[in-house]
């Protein structure tokens, strides 16, 4: 027997509905009224995670996460009784994407930038959470703190945990200090098309300064290009392989001493090529191979939404 959702929560007053001025990973402002999004927990501003062997602001990028999703669709939010230590009203939060509606904690928890809180939802986001721990999306490619013990230990305002807090999640520890994306360009959901008739994904990384990165992109579909591209949106390095095993192996070691966040594109020689590809990431210092004489680890999908378009500029 298929075992259904539990029900949300009860309304408890009329929606609010308007354009969203997001907060954090979890929390909004609609018409002027705060929003917490009933059944999450996202990371806080400031709370740092690691990816990739490296720390990051993952309450930073959860915010990004919430506002790529709201964008500037209408959003409404229909308040519950459970109480919120911040004091904004706890509210089932949907996006008006004009056919259907989408609620944005099952997405957050979907693209795994927010955790599920089991005391107040009962297990109505379990599935969703299961799903990107297994793909390994946003929160899951690392290590994390749960937010609220996070809160706990940053005298920050605490929010009621589960009756059971689960153990320190996260993937098992990286092989040989790297990890890899997978896909199959032009046919996953946050791949682009260019206006040349390119397909590209991009990811983003934050890279500290001084450090070596080793990058292998390979396709046994087409002739694979790599590109790295700086916040301002310039190509800062480059590299194109045939079609086969061996890929196209970057070196690439970021400028001064400031940690920034690239974005690695994975793209194609020719306009219209699609297939399956593989870019490895390692960052140890051996960067001659990506993974030399090692498994290389299993794949990260890190999403279904495409990064907000950047601007190239010329060099």
């Amino acid at each position: 027997m298929i075992q259904l959702p539990p029900d949300p929560p009860p309304v408890v007053g009329p929606p609010v509905a308007g354009p969203a001025t997001i907060i954090d990973g979890d929390t909004l402002e609609v018409a002027g009224k705060r929003f917490h999004l009933w059944g999450v927990d996202a990371p806080e501003p400031g709370q740092i995670c690691e990816r990739a062997g490296l720390p990051f602001d993952c309450g930073h990028e959860a915010t990004g996460q919430l506002r790529h999703i709201v964008g500037d669709r209408t959003v409404i939010c229909r308040p519950t009784d459970q109480p919120e230590p911040s004091r904004a009203t706890v509210a089932i939060c949907s996006v008006d994407y004009r056919v259907s509606e989408s609620d944005a904690g099952k997405e957050m928890v979907e693209t795994g930038w927010a955790v599920e809180r089991v005391s107040l939802s009962q297990g109505r986001y379990s599935f969703s959470q299961d799903r990107a721990k297994e793909m390994r999306l946003g929160l899951w490619m690392g290590y994390f703190q749960m937010p609220w013990e996070w809160r706990a230990q940053s005298d920050l305002p605490r929010q009621e945990p589960p009756p059971a807090p689960p153990v320190m999640p996260g993937r098992p520890p990286p092989i040989a200090d790297g990890f890899a994306y997978e896909g199959r360009l032009g046919l996953a959901c946050d791949d682009v098309q260019a206006p040349d008739g390119r397909w590209f994904n991009d990811h983003e990384l934050p890279m500290p300064g001084g450090q070596a990165f080793g990058l292998n992109l390979g396709s046994s579909d087409f002739a694979p290009r790599l590109q790295v591209i700086d916040p301002g949106g310039t190509i800062v390095a480059a590299v194109d392989a045939p079609a086969g095993p061996s890929g196209a192996v970057l070196v690439f070691t970021p400028p001064g001493d400031a940690r920034l966040t690239y974005r690695l594109r994975a793209t194609t020689v020719e306009p219209g090529e699609t297939g399956h590809w593989r870019l490895e990431v390692m960052y140890n210092g051996q960067t001659d191979r990506v993974f030399p004489g090692e498994d290389v680890p299993s794949a990260i999908r890190t999403g279904c939404s495409p990064l907000p378009p950047i601007v190239i500029k010329s060099p």
